[in-house]
């Protein structure tokens, strides 16, 4: 059965209105159906000829290749077109079906809501992939952590995780999720655990790995990962940012929602965290969020808007609602001066204890906060989200 073209001519105006130097006519010969047209930004459409009838499609996406930017899909619904469409500059025009196939490779997996197990066979598993993501670094990493106090974290977080739970393993009469280290040390394993399932089908995931191995897989960058899969799964399209040197930079990603780019920014933000963190107030969480407002604004400002997400590391319960009261409050006095920032979010690893003394749930909480004085027309999701 033939498809339906995606436009359908009305009188002698093109359908659409580009920014480029070529026309694309119909093959009768008669009217134009593009005005402008850049092959590149005007991906497998349809368009039936006024004059004639004929049906002239745009060349596809070629294969392998990402879309980039801003993208607008569109069915194929036999729109009718007296009026050219005039296409926002940047913007890529694209069948829904090549969206939706191009998107598909790329978008992460939701994570299992299975309960980790903590067994000799589950770190096993978690030691051979740190081995074959570090080229078989995981002995001498393990060996910088030594010995097994708090002060390892800072050097191979995920290493001295898997030290902590096979200590743990093999005799501690403490419950999990009892004392704090044990329990960041089941944050760092649930959140290694929750990227790969996540990210490992990706493209991407060799360079993803290989960011993240640079901090000993720690809980902050994988918070960079965790956030993008939040935004992906509230129905964003999420794709790494152009890069001013022409470079692809895995850390620079990007959001789409709506017909809007936004940059994404997921700084580390360890003031309260333990195990170096200071005692949190008000007046404390101001300061702090003011200031890492102002150490993203070289990619997030007026000219180039963003979501700001800050990753708060491993806290205790109860501090994200202090957390989000102070983003709300910030937001509402000092919004307009920071009118790049579309929302502020803050991400945390959680775990949760369950009816098994060697199991726990995990998951991210996701707490964002809207600018009301963002100047923009994209809407963000501020719907908390908890996976655990």
């Amino acid at each position: 059965m033939e498809l339906p073209p995606h436009f359908v001519q009305v009188g002698n105006s093109p359908v659409l209105v580009g920014d480029g130097t070529e026309n694309l006519p119909c093959g009768c010969g008669q009217p134009v159906l593009i005005k402008g047209y850049q092959p590149e930004r005007m991906l497998g459409l349809s368009v039936r000829c006024a004059a004639c009838g004929a049906v002239t499609t745009t060349p596809d996406l070629p294969a392998g290749a990402s879309l980039s930017g801003t993208v607008m899909a569109f069915e194929r619904r036999a729109q009718e077109m007296p009026n050219a469409a005039v296409m926002p500059p940047g913007v890529t025009f694209a069948d829904r079906a090549t969206v939706e196939r191009v998107d598909a490779a790329l978008r992460p997996r939701p994570p299992a809501k299975e309960p980790v197990t903590v067994s000799p066979a589950m770190l096993r598993e978690v030691i051979e992939a740190y081995d074959r993501l570090t080229g078989g670094a995981y002995a001498a990493h393990t060996e910088a952590t030594l010995p097994l106090y708090w002060t390892g974290i800072r050097r191979y977080p995920l290493a001295w995780a898997c030290l902590h739970l096979q200590a743990w393993l093999a005799g501690s009469d403490l419950p999990l999720l009892g004392p704090v280290e044990t329990t960041v040390a089941a944050a760092h394993v649930g959140a290694f655990r929750q990227f790969l399932a996540t990210w490992g089908h990706h493209a991407l995931f060799p360079e993803m790995a290989a960011c993240a191995a640079e901090t000993g897989f720690g809980v902050h960058e994988m918070a960079v990962f965790a956030a993008l899969g939040v935004l992906s799964d509230s129905g964003n399209r999420i794709g790494l940012a152009p890069a001013s040197d022409g470079t692809r930079n895995i850390r620079a990603w990007s959001v789409q929602t709506g017909n809007r780019v936004l940059a994404l920014e997921t700084p580390a933000f360890p003031y309260f965290a333990w195990p170096d963190g200071k005692p949190w107030s008000p007046p404390a969480i101001r300061s702090t969020l003011e200031d890492a407002i102002a150490a993203a604004r070289g990619r997030i400002n007026l000219r180039n808007p963003g979501i700001l997400v800050l990753s708060v590391g491993s806290l205790p319960e109860g501090f994200d609602q202090p957390m989000q009261e102070g983003m709300e409050r910030l937001l509402r006095s000092a919004g307009r001066a920071n009118r790049g920032v579309a929302a502020l979010a803050m991400i945390t690893p959680r775990v949760l204890r369950t009816g098994r003394p060697d199991e726990y749930g995990f998951g991210w909480l996701f707490r964002p906060v809207a600018n009301p004085a963002f100047e923009g027309d994209a809407k963000v999701d501020t719907t908390p989200r908890n996976q655990a």
